[in-house]
């Protein structure tokens, strides 16, 4: 290994006993390190190949590194560079408190170990990574000194002990390249100083994770947080962000992203400090991705800027900060994980929210978002949640080509009739009730779930010729199909209380998985009409579907069948005598033309009206046909 220190006499600083005591230690040997100096006492070494004098560090010198050195330095020293050599560390091992000042730049990888902290207060900054193991490297640690310790140039990696924001910062910044690793970064030191709260500025183009704490210091002083440049920090711990009442404040996002993987606490900063912001700059994201209800009370904080809030994890995270948001005119967009706003006044001055794959509640009875609003479902989807007991009304404009979820058992009505969403509309639990004939005109297939309804009542609603209604929960209010029916969930029943019309253009797809007439609605589909007419435009077909184990060759074929398909029951009537037209027939085995046929029949079912059954009439062998005609021959030549 080649070590060469480097010294040259360029101020005087300090002088006397103090320096006398500096010490270095490298673990190399004497001929690996060189001085460059006029006093060639500078070259002294043990055999143990540790520097211990007589020389002494001189104000202003400077030091390079060319190889990795462990050194112990005894006392304070000024400098004008120190230069660690490309690929190689330093390693500062003090046994006591030093400080390091003067003009020069620290260029290289700086490892400070041992249990003594080491006060940065020089004026040239830091290009290269700062690593901390073992208790605090301070900046600026007196008001009278320089800032400037650091720089975007600075990559900081902590192990233990941490990073503080000394007195020279009060009411200031101090910016760093790049965040990684644990312990803590806080706002403190013991010289006093102001109360005043120190801003960190991570200006990284890197994508790294940190999994420490950020610390208020004594008296009030807190602890601002900025994160600029196009990389993300991942702020991992949970305790991350939870400190005391004045701790981490302000939250700023200038570029790339802030990411919270964390579950924070009931204290978070995001939600306990009266007065404080998270400001999200166009182009930045703050990325909320902790995977627990983990801010049980909600974001109080006064959110404002033009970006993005991302919800990216599974559980509910609620915004509240009411009208202190005002000021966010950005994008609200999840990706997993709830969105939950106390009211529509908590979405601020934002055109709505975006889901792609998250979803969205609004978290009281009666709140509702009105027409201002936009919901975008991206190719994810968007799920709807609330309290069972809760009803409430979305004026908001559903736009996008994904898929809308209804999970809830709350009452849930839309009515804005520009909503053009292409995606499915699933109803998983509770109610959705349509405000406007046309509040899912767009959608390609309305899934209604078991136990769960479709409120069509207080409009006139027409499924469209382009889209599907499928699922086995219940339609409320009178129903116009003139697209595609799908009952049941392969396969289903489906209910409908008050009328339901098939119009010319529309077809029922009807689907039966076994050789058997047994189990409605469950080996094959089924529809129960119990209020209003049913009514069958001439031109309406029913296309018919069987599965894998149907075998048209089994003897269940053999022999003429029925199945309820429309049961009539209650006050249903039957508005008229129509048939279905059967269409195509897909699907089972062996089917054959020549085997049999299909047709629809009209008679009663549950109630006096009639229901509509399908019926098979199978064609006999010809054997059979012949011995059927001989056998009539018979009787009939007897006769005679």
């Amino acid at each position: 290994m080649n070590a060469c220190l480097m010294k040259s006499s360029l101020n005087r600083f300090l002088t006397g006993p103090a320096i006398a005591a500096a010490l270095f230690s490298l673990p190399t040997l004497a001929a690996d390190l060189t001085w460059n100096s006029s006093n060639p006492a500078n070259t002294v070494w043990t055999t143990a190949g540790v520097w211990n004098g007589p020389a002494t560090w001189t104000n202003g010198d400077t030091a390079t590194f060319n190889a990795s050195a462990t050194v112990n330095i005894g006392a304070s020293i000024s400098q004008t560079g120190i230069t660690i050599a490309s690929g190689q560390t330093l390693t500062l091992n003090n046994t006591a408190t030093v400080k390091i000042t003067g003009a020069g730049t620290i260029s290289g990888n700086l490892t400070k170990t041992s249990n003594s902290n080491l006060l940065l207060s020089h004026s040239g900054g830091f290009n290269g990574t700062l690593g901390i193991n073992g208790q605090w490297v301070i900046l600026g640690s007196t008001a009278t000194d320089p800032t400037g310790q650091t720089s975007n140039q600075t990559k900081v990696n902590i192990t233990s002990g941490g990073l503080i924001l000394g007195s020279a910062y009060n009411g200031g910044s101090a910016t760093i390249g790049e965040l990684s690793g644990a312990g803590s970064v806080r706002a403190d030191w013991q010289d006093g100083g102001t109360n005043n709260h120190r801003r960190l500025i991570v200006d990284q183009s890197t994508n790294t994770t940190f999994s420490g704490t950020f610390n208020a210091g004594s008296s009030g002083r807190g602890l601002h947080l900025t994160k600029s440049g196009s990389g993300t920090l991942t702020v991992s711990n949970n305790a991350a962000l939870t400190s005391a009442a004045d701790g981490l404040r302000d939250i700023a996002v200038n570029g790339g992203t802030l990411k919270i993987t964390g579950s924070t606490g009931s204290n978070s900063p995001l939600n306990n400090i009266a007065g404080t912001s998270l400001a999200i700059s166009s182009g930045a994201t703050f990325e909320a991705a902790n995977t627990t209800s983990g801010i049980p009370t909600g974001i109080a904080k006064a959110i404002s800027g033009s970006g993005t809030f991302l919800r990216s994890a599974a559980g509910n995270l609620v915004i509240s900060g009411e009208a202190a948001n005002s000021g966010f005119s950005g994008t609200w967009k999840s990706t997993a994980g709830t969105f939950g706003f106390l009211s529509e006044t908590s979405m601020g001055g934002s055109s709505g929210v975006t889901l792609d794959g998250g979803g969205l509640f609004m978290n009281a009875n009666g709140a509702g978002i009105s027409s201002s609003k936009t919901i975008t479902l991206g190719a994810g989807g968007g799920f709807f949640d609330g309290s069972t007991a809760w009803s409430q009304t979305w004026s908001a404009k559903i736009t996008g080509d994904g898929g809308f979820t209804k999970r809830s058992g709350m009452l849930l009505t839309i009515d804005n009739p520009d909503n053009d969403y292409t995606g499915s509309t699933t109803i998983q639990a509770g109610t959705l009730k349509l405000g406007h004939a046309d509040a899912i005109a767009t959608s390609s297939q309305i899934i209604v779930g078991a136990s769960t309804t479709l409120d069509v009542s207080a409009v006139s609603w027409t499924l469209g010729t382009t889209q599907i209604l499928s699922g086995s929960g219940n339609i409320v209010g009178p129903a116009t199909i003139a697209g595609t029916h799908s009952p049941g969930s392969s396969p289903g029943t489906q209910s409908f209380s008050n009328g339901l019309n098939y119009a010319d253009s529309s077809t029922l797809l009807w689907e039966l998985t076994d050789n058997t007439t047994g189990s409605r609605g469950t080996t094959f589909d089924a529809i129960n009409l119990t209020g209003g007419a049913l009514t069958i435009t001439p031109g309406a077909t029913i296309d018919l579907s069987f599965g894998g184990s149907v075998d048209f060759l089994n003897a269940f074929w053999s022999t003429p069948q029925e199945w309820l398909v429309i049961n009539l029951s209650g006050s249903a009537t039957a508005a008229d005598s129509n048939l279905f037209t059967i269409g195509t027939i897909t699907g089972g085995s062996n089917y054959d033309a020549g085997l049999g046929s299909f047709s629809i029949l009209r008679q009663p079912g549950s109630n006096t009206a009639d229901s509509l059954y399908l019926a098979w009439t199978p064609i006999p062998e010809p054997a059979s046909a012949l011995l059927g005609a001989i056998g009539f021959l018979i009787i009939l030549r007897r006769r005679r």
